[in-house]
Formats: C-alpha cells, structure tokens, sequence
C-alpha cells in the first residue's frame, strides 16, 4: 500500500526493499525453509515490523500531515499516538491465539530438540578426528582393534539416544542406520560364515523362495541374532527417508536392505535411481550405483558412475579398487578412472601385492613412475627429490636400471645435498658392481650419519672392493633393500 500511495518517494524505495525480502522470503518458505531457526525468523520479523511502519508513515503523508503524532484527549490527560490506521481488537485477539495455538504446537518438538542435542553432539565429537590427534604405532593390534570397538560402542549408544529422544531428527536416524550396518559386518566377519550383506541379499535373490516368511527363516539359520542389525538398519533408514526425502544415503540403505521385505529386483535399482536423484554430486551414491551395474554386467556405466566418486572419497576409491583390480584390465582402469599421483600410488601398492605380484604390476607401476616425474612440472611441488627417489624405487623394483639411475642423477641435480638420494644413488651402484663411483656416494652418507653400522659397513665393502685396492680377502655384508 505505501509503494501505490502518494507518500514521499523515500519512503516509497524502502517499502519496495522491505517487501521484495518478504516476498524472497515468502518464494523461499514454499519449497524450503526452516522455520525454527531463530536466525532466520529474526530477519523476517524485522522486515514485518518496518514494514508495518512503513505503512503508518505513509499514512500520515497521504493524509497531509506533517507530524509524526497527534495528540488526543481522552478527557483527562493527553495522549501522544502514532496518527497510522488502527488495529482492530478482533485481529490483535486472532493474532494471539495464534501465537499461543503455535506455542503449544511447537513446545514439544523444541523439547524433543533440546533434549537429544547434547547425546547427538556426544556422537559428532566421537564420530569426527579430533585436531592434533597422532594415532601411535606403540600400541599392539590388539588394544588398538579394542579401543575401536569400545568407541563404536561409544557412538551407537549415543546415537540411540539421540533417536529415542528426539525421533524426528533425520540425520541421527540415517547415521543409526549406517552405524546398525557396520555392527552387522563386523559381527559378521567373526562369525562361522562370514557373509557380507551383498552376499546375503544375491543369495536371498537367488534362491526364489516362495515367500518372505521361509526367506526370514533361511536368514535367521544363514547369519543367527545378527540379523536384528539389518532389521533395526532398515527401520531407521525408512524413518530417515520419512523425515527427510532429500538423504541419497538413506535410500541406499532402502537399496541394500529391501530384500527383507520384498525380493522384487526391480526395487532396488528404483531406489538407487532416486538416491541419485536428490543427491547426484554423493560419491557414496554414485559408487553404489555402479556397483549395482557392476553386478548387473554392465561394466562401462558402472565405470562411468565410478569415474566420479574415484575423486572425491577415499573409502569409495578403496571399494572400487578392491572390485577392479584382477578384475579389469589396468589399461581400462588407467584410462577410465584417471586417477591422481595419490590414488596410483595406492593402485601399484595393490598390484605389488605382498606375496606375489599380479601380471600387470609393470604397466601400473610404470604409469605411477610417470606421473611422479611428471609432477615435477606442477608449480606446487614442494618435494621434487622425494618424487625423484620414489620414482626411482618404482623403475628398480622393474628392474629398469637405466630409468632408475636417470630418476637418481636428477634427483642429485635437484639437491646435491641429499642425504637421501645420495645413499640411494650409492647402494645402487654398489648393487651394480660400481664399487669406485659407490664409495664416494657411501663415504659422504657415513660422514654425515656416522652412527649407521650399517651404511658404514656398506662403505668399507664397496672400498674394498674398488678396483684401486685389492684386499687378500674380505667378508661379504648383507645389503639392505630399499
């Protein structure tokens, strides 16, 4: 009403600010808003009140009056009143049944909230690294494979608390859900079988049971009490959906889980269409995806799902590696998932293996040598002797010497102080019967670390065995890999 009126024009631009707010506001509140949010309701009752201003000045300026008030005699003392449109007492009345019908409403729910908040910030500082936390290689596997146990424990019960006192908060009920599933695995690889959900769920399929009551009664023998984590998994990740259709997560889990209820497979594949739906961007859903087209055959897409979430989480990246490796040729997983200097790394630590190393550990590990020389050119490389030497240990374990020796001289080049590049560069010409050209790399490592007895030993062999002296006799050392 101020922007139409004949007020002053100042107050005509302010009224058009203060109502495009509103109206921002208002657009806003129809797909997504929270209302509960203080920060939120402040600005919107700030605009509401200079709106409603607004309006009484422009009231007094249409009307020709220049004073802000008049005065009114109410018969004995005068009154100093806003000369704007007056309220009517039924609208003052309405508006504070409203306000009141609204308090009680919402009583409950802020209760709920103020209740579960502290157990569900228990769980985020148990559930996120904490700074400055140093994991120590003192402690034996055993203490540490406790002390992980103790604090999952630690985080599902303060999850669950979470839920019990405030149900409607999706995101405890998604995490309870994912925490129901890690106990499920981990109780699972400690049973007699250790069946994986995927595992159980291919089976279920497989066996086209006639109904889900003899299907329940298989499961119930295949993995015992365990099966009530999968049962409280599914319950919690269908209330999380409820409460919130926006967590791609959750319908994964709906994914996984949908056998117990329904051994339809045209179900699965249709919630994991709308997890990538409402969250496309999500690693976790897109590496779901591709592993449903995994098994399905269909290679490519899966890939190409892949291809995404390869980059942007690590666990994921773990997960697709341990599906394609042996799997896959490298040159297809080379090509399609492109990884970085990080992820070659540990895609040539999987090939290496410890026992015996895969057929195609030669192209992978040439592609990591390559891409650690390439890193060089990268202005942001702040280690280039370190890249050097690690590309040199990745041609030596190909047994490339001349590839190994170029990374080393280079590395020299970069640093010719080099500590470690020097006791490289010498271990491996001793290793090649370059006794003469070893001992000058050695000497100068021991002159440096003189307490090494094992690099000084290394030095007085390759002297003594240098063309220049011819010893009567001498004992041969064992080398040190590297």
């Amino acid at each position: 009403r101020t922007i139409r009126s004949r007020a002053d024009v100042r107050l005509r631009v302010l009224s058009a600010a203060v109502s495009a707010g509103l109206a921002a506001n208002l657009v806003h509140a129809l797909v997504d808003y929270s209302w509960f949010v203080p920060g939120l309701m402040v600005i919107v009752l700030l605009l509401a009140a200079c709106a409603r201003r607004l309006d009484q000045l422009a009231t007094i300026r249409g009307a020709g009056g220049s004073p802000a008030i008049k005065i009114i005699n109410t018969g004995e003392t005068p009154v100093a009143r806003l000369a704007g449109t007056p309220l009517p007492r039924v609208l003052g009345l309405a508006t504070a049944a409203i306000t009141v019908a609204c308090s009680l409403w919402a009583l409950p729910h802020l209760q709920q909230h103020a209740q579960g908040e502290p157990h569900w910030f228990d769980y985020l500082r148990l559930a996120l690294p904490q700074k400055g936390m140093v994991p120590t290689s003192t402690v034996n596997t055993d203490e540490t494979e406790a002390d992980r146990t103790a604090q999952f424990k630690r985080r599902l019960t303060a999850l669950s608390a979470t839920v019990k006192l405030d149900p409607s908060k999706a995101r405890a009920q998604l995490r309870l859900a994912s925490a129901y599933l890690a106990a499920f695995d981990h109780l699972q690889q400690q049973s007699d079988d250790p069946m994986s959900l995927s595992q159980l769920r291919d089976a279920a399929q497989a066996a086209q049971f006639e109904s889900i009551e003899s299907m329940r009664e298989w499961l119930d023998r295949a993995v015992g009490k365990n099966v009530k984590y999968l049962d409280a998994a599914a319950r919690h990740a269908k209330k999380a959906v409820q409460l919130c259709p926006l967590q791609g997560q959750a319908y994964v889990h709906l994914a996984e889980l949908r056998f117990l209820e329904d051994l339809a497979p045209q179900h699965g594949p249709a919630l994991l269409q709308q997890a990538q739906l409402v969250r496309p961007q999500s690693a976790t859903v897109q590496f779901a995806v591709g592993r449903q087209r995994w098994l399905d055959g269909q290679v490519e897409e899966a890939l190409e799902s892949w291809k995404f979430a390869f980059h942007q989480d690590k666990n994921s990246q773990e997960q697709i590696l341990t599906l394609l490796v042996g799997n896959v040729p490298a040159p297809v997983i080379l090509n399609s998932l492109k990884p970085d200097l990080a992820a070659l790394q540990r895609l040539e630590t999987r090939y290496l293996n410890d026992q015996q190393p895969l057929a195609e550990h030669p192209v992978v590990a040439r592609a990591y040598a390559e891409a650690l020389k390439k890193e060089l050119a990268n202005p942001e490389c702040d280690q280039p002797v370190e890249q050097m030497i690690a590309a040199a240990a990745v041609y030596n374990r190909l047994d490339d010497t001349e590839a190994t020796e170029a990374c080393l001289r280079r590395a020299l080049e970069i640093d010719r102080s080099s500590f470690a590049a020097r006791k490289m560069y010498g271990v491996f010409l001793y290793d090649h019967e370059e006794y003469a050209k070893a001992t000058e790399y050695l000497n100068w490592c021991v002159r440096m670390s003189p307490n090494d007895r094992w690099l000084r030993g290394l030095a007085e062999d390759a002297l003594n065995k240098s063309p220049r002296i011819q010893p009567a006799s001498f004992e041969s050392r064992s080398r040190k890999q590297w």
